[in-house]
């Protein structure tokens, strides 16, 4: 392995100063610590981009502009880091296919790629926690050294995230919050994929509308609110509630089609379908009303939706 330690420590970084690929190998290493990648794919998914985010934001000020896709696709040029079709054929990407495919933006890439994988000798390493501290330590040493104790808290930080959100649901499950009992029945026509995912993102968001503030209730205590995936589910399989927003029905439906988007900016954003045509609908005011609204999140921080996922879904607005 000591080969690909000094792969770590070769990375071509744009400039000199750009720490966009050790950033994301740290995030990388830490998902498949906590067994988030489904074996050795590693997929362009919240979960991901969220521990990325956290290192990116410790060695260096966030920009305006989120690409965290520029080093899944770059990385590719390194012999420990393959880009897969949907079929699983590796994608022997030229340096110039690279640059084109990067240009293109999130939306590309993901139709392109459909996960990334390590070299498979160096991902079984990786369930020795001894060699993902070792490659940790590579990375840090190089490319961090100056920020060595903030690196390591944010370590620290990601792992506490997924032991806070799994001990979350459990309390939901045993019915530790009181309003699980009333407020967890619901109209069966409206549930996910994973019904856990609806009644996580319901109790963070305390049965509240993330735009209106609405609390819809049935007369028999049935909630009428529905948990939105703010990267859809089909895309990043990811079901945790920092993915998730209650919303109205209405808004849930609006969202899915584009119009109308949550930003990194924490306010919601319309279309600029809707934008141009607010002179001529006034049925549709209400919703390019909510243009530059705060976001109403869930009291506890550490269920915020991640900066990445909410550029992700601005990004894709019409």
């Amino acid at each position: 392995m000591e080969v690909f330690e000094k792969e770590f420590g070769d990375l071509q970084i744009s400039g000199g100063k750009s720490p966009h690929k050790p950033c994301l190998l740290l995030a990388v290493i830490d998902a498949i610590e906590a067994g988030e990648t489904n074996g050795n794919k590693i997929r362009y998914e919240p979960k991901l981009l969220e521990r990325f985010e956290r290192y990116f934001k410790v060695v260096q000020q966030l920009p305006k502009t989120f690409r965290p896709h520029y080093p899944f696709v770059y990385l590719g040029s390194s012999k420990f880091w393959n880009l897969h079709q949907a079929n699983g054929i590796v994608l022997n990407l030229t340096g110039n296919e690279r640059d084109e495919l990067a240009k293109r933006g999130v939306r590309k890439v993901l139709e392109v790629i459909s996960y990334a994988s390590l070299d498979s000798a160096l991902f079984t390493s990786f369930s020795d926690p001894k060699v993902c501290d070792r490659y940790r330590n590579v990375l840090i040493s190089k490319y961090f050294p100056e920020c060595r104790d903030e690196v390591e808290k944010a370590i620290n930080e990601s792992r506490e995230q997924a032991k806070f959100v799994e001990e979350f649901e459990a309390k939901i499950f045993k019915s530790e919050f009181p309003e699980f009992q009333e407020q967890s029945r619901v109209n069966r026509s409206v549930v996910p994929r994973d019904p856990k995912f609806r009644i996580s993102v319901l109790t963070a968001y305390n049965f509240r509308c993330a735009a209106t503030g609405w609390k819809l209730k049935t007369i028999d205590n049935n909630c009428l609110l529905e948990a939105a995936h703010i990267v859809p589910h089909e895309i990043c399989f990811d079901n945790r509630p920092q993915n998730g927003m209650a919303l109205i029905p209405t808004l849930h439906r609006a969202m899915d089609n584009r119009l109308i988007s949550p930003g990194p900016d924490l306010l919601w954003h319309a279309s600029e379908i809707l934008l141009k045509n607010s002179d001529k609908d006034d049925g549709a005011k209400w919703l390019w009303g909510l243009n530059g609204k705060k976001i109403l999140l869930p009291e506890d921080g550490r269920l915020h939706p991640a900066v990445s996922s909410l550029q992700w879904r601005k990004e894709h607005l019409k």
